[in-house]
């Protein structure tokens, strides 16, 4: 509960956690489709359980799916999105992003690029906002956001780049994102604080891409559970509430992601 899953089967979203229950859409296959798990539960079907889950769209819809079919695969990747592995290939004898490992697979054989799937589904606009596969436009990276490195991270004390170093974070750690800088999508900086790693605690600046042109830090924000709860909270949403559209209107525990 709270974590963040790929879509790799068809599984329809229905209003209730019944099988029979009112369909609000069918999740695409094949694609980046993503959903964030807000609660789980059993059914029972013909004598035998089915495991459902409550989960957000990033079209912003709600409702119940199957996560795994009797005798069959399961329609949600089991690797959780939020976690390090999601964003590090492996941990030995030092951490890999998996953002190079595709880059180097695709040199090598260049029809792998086609099957490797970014970080992230999303394309960008001319300002730099996110446009997901479901058509939702949000910001890149929210201030008061939390996300993981992609790769080493070097932290400078000024917004201009290539000021003087502060020191640098692995791939996989947590920053918490403070201020955001941009003049155009190829020039953005970001003033972050390091929640995990030797640096914990401390702040710098760094630059939302690369020297490849790819983004230094994950778009998937880690307090997006936490924020959907306390928005379905608020007296302003609590009137205005839909079945199948945020906000949500229980608040499950959240399983701790680990660093």
């Amino acid at each position: 509960v709270g974590g963040r899953y790929r879509v790799i089967g068809s599984p329809v979203l229905r209003a209730t956690i019944e099988l029979e229950g009112e369909a609000v859409c069918e999740l695409p296959a094949g694609g980046d489709e993503e959903v964030l798990v807000l609660e789980v539960g059993l059914v029972i079907c013909e004598g035998e359980p089915r495991l459902r889950a409550r989960v957000r769209t990033d079209a912003g819809f709600l409702g119940w799916l199957t996560i795994e079919l009797p005798g069959s695969g399961p329609l949600l990747e089991p690797l959780n999105l939020y976690s390090k592995e999601a964003v590090v290939q492996n941990s030995w004898p030092f951490p890999v992003p998996a953002a190079l490992v595709r880059r180097c697979r695709s040199r090598i054989q260049p029809s792998l690029n086609m099957r490797c799937r970014t970080t992230s589904s999303l394309s960008l606009t001319s300002n730099g906002s996110r446009v997901t596969v479901s058509g939702a436009t949000e910001k890149m990276w929210e201030v008061g956001g939390k996300y993981r490195a992609l790769g080493k991270l070097q932290l400078e004390q000024d917004v201009t780049a290539f000021s003087k170093p502060i020191g640098s974070l692995k791939a996989g750690k947590l920053v918490l994102v403070e201020e955001v800088v941009q003049e155009n999508i190829t020039s953005m900086r970001l003033r972050v604080k390091a929640e995990t790693g030797r640096l914990a605690g401390r702040s710098g600046w760094v630059s939302g891409l690369d020297s490849q042109a790819e983004f230094t830090l994950d778009l998937r924000n880690h307090l997006e559970f936490e924020n959907l709860m306390r928005s379905c909270h608020s007296p302003s949403q609590s009137s205005s509430s839909s079945p199948t559209r945020d906000p949500v209107s229980e608040e499950p525990t959240r399983d701790p992601v680990p660093e």
